[in-house]
């Protein structure tokens, strides 16, 4: 349990600080390079995303079987024989991918990306610099998914912590002081790839049992596993079109202009993940382990901990990201034309995200214990739904359609997914993760903050909107541990042994 509470506090502190540099560089991004190229940076980031189901669970797996395979030293050999089989598959895959954006890189600029400012040729250019740093990049996944396979995680966060700092800091000095242009920001993204993906093989070499073996390329070892990867496989393709697939409509029915508000209010939304993403991490290789030991009584207390610690976290972010958009994007961006823009957009986009971290404890012991299909039906359904019901409410609505299809698809599958996991993992319990483990903190989140939004008709200056607004937070916590007596229990658990290791030290 240590070992799992570390990893989640270094997961977050990586996630933390990736979210506030990016947060804090978004207004230097729209000052010095202007607001379409932060619309095609957007286009690269949702590109990149798809791009990214050609990952074809490859990294999940890896993280899967390294973890089910770290306590049995006798099959070290396996392991390494793993992720060398896996570093050719991406070599390869990656330099695939090059060559079909570099081929299709005049078509997109010429074809699908609507400029006023920026040339075709400037666009037709930048893909071709984001191809190769695609290319260079492909196997980091690779080599993360071996990382929190181990249960490495401090170390790979603090790899993470540089290499974003080394991205996100760099970009902004070539912007400011040599050259404001979307070429110069992707020229050093490929330096700083390079420089990361270099580094993580080097590590996860280092972290893995070698004991003298040999790493040799063997396809056997994936054949044990190939049912389970193809289907974490298709689950990410059907992940990525659902994630990305409002940003690839907007970015061909309206102006590179409207992507730009959308792709700032989808950062902003992009907050509650903050939690989601560390908690996930830390959990997955956590559950895998149980299940391969059959250990249910543990599996079950563990489930509903991190289900109710994650919903503690990302409520009233989420509630405040509802009620108070304007305002949070004012403050951020400093322009009063893209918070007008974008707030209405984040709100809808706030609400779905909330309803979608719920949904990734249940998503996390699904995959541990290898139940690919319930989300691959999952997803595929919502990806038959969301398709044409995002381009009708984008065409009628502008970029607050896209999410407004985002947020239904996520609401219902909170109601309904639900029934059909807990038929096959923890039967039973599904009424506790609905009752207990989520919905009395969103209700929370939602009405402290949406109680605080009333207020604000009659509270005058900013100033005062802002204090009011983040005194939610611990009014809040002190209502849900109010509500909560499970949460309640827990944080009265957590103080004893605190008070305990306390005294234990002096």
């Amino acid at each position: 349990m240590f070992i799992l509470k570390k990893n989640i506090i270094s997961n977050f502190c990586a996630t933390a600080w990736t979210a506030i540099l990016s947060l804090a560089l978004v207004p230097v991004y729209l000052h010095y390079l202007g607001l379409e190229a932060y619309g095609l940076i957007g286009f690269f980031v949702s590109l990149q995303a798809v791009i990214g189901v050609l990952d074809l669970g490859l990294s999940v797996t890896a993280n899967r079987e390294i973890a089910r395979r770290a306590a049995s030293p006798e099959l070290s050999q396996d392991s390494c024989n793993l992720v060398r089989t896996l570093e050719v598959i991406y070599a390869i895959t990656g330099l695939l991918i090059a060559l079909a954006l570099f081929a299709g890189s005049s078509w997109v600029a010429g074809q699908w990306v609507r400029t006023v400012t920026i040339s075709t040729e400037t666009v037709r250019l930048s893909i071709i610099i984001f191809s190769i740093t695609v290319a260079l990049r492909w196997p980091v996944s690779l080599y993360t998914g071996v990382l929190r396979g181990l249960e490495k995680q401090v170390p790979l966060n603090w790899t993470v912590i540089g290499i974003t700092t080394l991205k996100g800091v760099g970009s902004a000095i070539v912007a400011i002081f040599f050259s404001p242009t979307i070429q110069a920001y992707l020229l050093w993204q490929l330096a700083a790839g390079t420089v990361e993906v270099v580094h993580m093989a080097r590590m996860a070499w280092r972290m893995l049992p070698l004991n003298g073996y040999r790493r040799s390329f063997d396809l056997s070892v994936l054949r044990a596993v190939w049912r389970f990867t193809a289907g974490v496989g298709t689950i990410s393709i059907l992940a990525a079109i659902l994630k990305q697939l409002d940003k690839i409509l907007i970015s061909k029915l309206l102006p590179l202009e409207q992507l730009g508000y959308y792709t700032v209010a989808s950062m902003a939304g992009t907050g509650l993940y903050l939690f989601v993403t560390s908690i996930f991490n830390a959990a997955f290789p956590r559950f895998a382990s149980l299940v391969s030991n059959s250990d249910t009584v543990s599996l079950a207390e563990l489930y509903h901990k991190v289900a109710q610690f994650l919903s503690f976290l990302v409520a009233p972010v989420a509630g405040v990201l509802v009620f108070f958009s304007y305002e949070l994007l004012l403050l951020w961006t400093r322009s009063e034309v893209v918070a007008s823009n974008a707030y209405a957009a984040l709100s809808v986009l706030a609400l779905a995200n909330m309803f979608n971290a719920m949904m990734n404890v249940p998503y996390a012991l699904q995959l541990a214990s290898g139940l690919t299909w319930i989300p691959l039906w999952s997803n595929g359904l919502s990806v038959v739904l969301i398709a044409p019901a995002i381009y009708f409410l984008v065409i009628r609505y502008g970029i607050v359609g896209g999410a407004i299809a985002w947020a239904v698809i996520n609401i219902s599958s909170y109601f309904i997914t639900p029934h059909i996991f807990h038929r096959y993992v923890l039967p039973g319990h599904k009424t506790a993760w609905i009752l207990k483990d989520t919905l009395p903190f969103m209700s929370a989140g939602l009405g402290v903050f949406g109680g605080l939004y009333l207020c604000k008709l009659f509270v005058y200056g900013e100033l005062l909107t802002y204090i009011m607004m983040f005194a939610g937070f611990p009014v809040y916590a002190c209502l849900v541990l109010l509500i909560s007596k499970e949460f309640r229990s827990h944080v009265k658990n957590l103080v004893f042994s605190a008070k305990s290791k306390i005294n234990h030290v002096f």
